[in-house]
């Protein structure tokens, strides 16, 4: 029953007039009459006044209840009007730093430029030589070397890149501290205002910032910007369209599916040289067969690796499938088959050696071959010149008796020790099937030792150790 129910009705008013007339008659004095009345009148008196608090009671939380929804509505335009400046604030800020940034953006370009388009100018003085130089170097060599140190040392403290790079750290620090008017959308919010950034950055430039974003493991760099900053990089899904193989020409990615084979060939050959090193192995002046290293990690590596970026997943399905590529694309066993012809060809001069004639350039005569010439021929099989190179020895090969020059001679020498150096090792494992296995193996241990230490560039990876700070000890 709500409160205008309560009220005395029509109907309660009659028959409360119905008793009192009942009563009225019942009662014969008139002292009683008037008492009678003087009481019921009483009686109506104070139900009228608590009728009339009660309804002024209800007036007075009507109002209590008015004046709270004003305050809270002017509360909530308060904050709104305050997050409304807030945001014309930060805006503002943005809008400012996003100039700087694009000023910066542009110069670093135009110093990029001078090696990009170097076939294009005729005359290049000798200050843009020396751009050139540096920028191909990091280009060419730094981003496919062993550690990105070489790296480190081109963009630290480079009087135009390190200006820009810290221009848009401060950018992206700014979007990422202030630009949080929902804590529940925040980085979806901060995105709308670095990913217009990100769009106007040239592909070159990206790798750039990809590369001296890795330089956290040192302990000045720990204590340091450089975490937060590939921390923010991270979130901010920075590189999501940078294509990093190719920094001048992006498109060129495009041109080949099989994106997989193209970090196989990244790291065999263009980082590696494998099968260059590998006919090396069988060349001139190794004593012994050693398979060639696969370099696994380099900036380039590591930045495609832990950075989302297109070629991300077929970084990935590559490591997983290279070591059978290693084995192939090396033709290491192919190596092991010439060696054993080698050894076969080249025996016969070997064999022979001990038992030949020789006649010196001064001497015409034929002359029996001593043990300490077969011995300093032997000792230096892998020298660039030998005593006797230009002696000419007779000795029987394939059933002929024929003259032999001294080089000739020494060279088949030094042949036969690398070609059995390969068997022997070959023949350790007991044939191409385990063989293979045993290459598989090395490979594997490679690719996970590797991978740990790629991960350790990687902020948001386990394999991260933050430095701890420093706690001076109690006196």
């Amino acid at each position: 029953m709500d409160a205008g129910s309560k009220r005395i009705t029509g109907k309660q008013i009659f028959i409360y007039v119905i008793i009192f007339l009942v009563i009225s008659f019942s009662v014969k004095s008139t002292e009683q009459r008037i008492a009678l009345v003087s009481a019921i009148g009483t009686i109506v008196a104070a139900y009228a006044a608590w009728q009339a608090a009660r309804e002024a009671a209800k007036s007075a939380e009507i109002a209590r209840e008015s004046m709270n929804a004003t305050k809270e509505l002017g509360l909530e335009t308060l904050k709104e009007t305050q997050m409304a400046n807030q945001r014309t604030a930060f805006e503002s800020r943005y809008t400012m730093l996003l100039a700087h940034h694009d000023h910066y953006h542009q110069q670093l370009c135009d110093y990029l430029d001078t090696y990009w388009h170097k076939n294009k100018v005729s005359e290049i003085t000798e200050e843009e030589k020396l751009r050139i130089g540096e920028i191909e170097n990091f280009f060419s060599k730094s981003i496919y070397a062993e550690s990105p140190n070489d790296c480190f040392s081109f963009l630290t403290g480079h009087q135009i890149i390190s200006r820009y790079m810290r221009v848009l750290y401060h950018l992206l620090k700014f979007v990422y501290e202030n630009g949080a008017f929902k804590e529940s959308e925040k980085i979806r919010f901060q995105k709308n205002y670095t990913s217009p950034v990100r769009s106007t950055i040239r592909n070159d430039v990206l790798l750039l910032i990809a590369v001296n974003a890795l330089n956290v493991r040192s302990k000045g760099a720990k204590n340091s910007s450089y975490p937060f900053y590939q921390q923010m990089l991270h979130e901010f899904s920075f590189f999501e369209h940078a294509i990093f193989m190719f920094p001048s020409n992006p498109n060129s990615l495009f041109s080949q599916d099989d994106w997989e084979s193209r970090i196989h060939d990244l790291v065999i050959t263009k980082q590696s040289d494998f099968s260059s090193k590998l006919r090396n192995q069988m060349g001139y002046a190794n004593h012994r067969f050693k398979i060639p290293e696969v370099r696994l990690i380099s900036p380039l590596v590591i930045v495609l690796y832990i950075f989302e970026n297109p070629m991300r997943k077929a970084v990935l399905k590559a490591f997983d499938s290279l070591s059978l590529r290693w084995e192939i694309n090396g033709n290491i066993i192919d190596k092991i088959k010439e060696a054993e012809e080698q050894i076969q060809y080249s025996s016969q001069y070997v064999k022979e050696l001990p038992s030949s004639e020789y006649q010196s350039p001064s001497n015409m005569l034929w002359r029996k071959i001593s043990e300490e010439i077969v011995s300093e021929i032997e000792e230096n099989a892998f020298s660039k010149y030998g005593s006797y190179d230009n002696y000419v020895f007779k000795m029987a090969i394939n059933g002929k008796i024929m003259p032999v020059k001294g080089k000739y001679i020494r060279d088949h020498v030094g042949a036969f020790k690398r070609a059995q150096s390969i068997v022997e090792h070959y023949k350790s494992h007991n044939g191409d099937e385990s063989y293979a296995h045993y290459l598989a193996q090395c490979h594997d241990e490679t690719i996970s030792n590797s991978l740990k230490e790629i991960e350790s560039y990687n902020v948001m990876s386990r394999q991260y150790t933050p430095q701890q700070p420093e706690i001076a000890e109690e006196k």
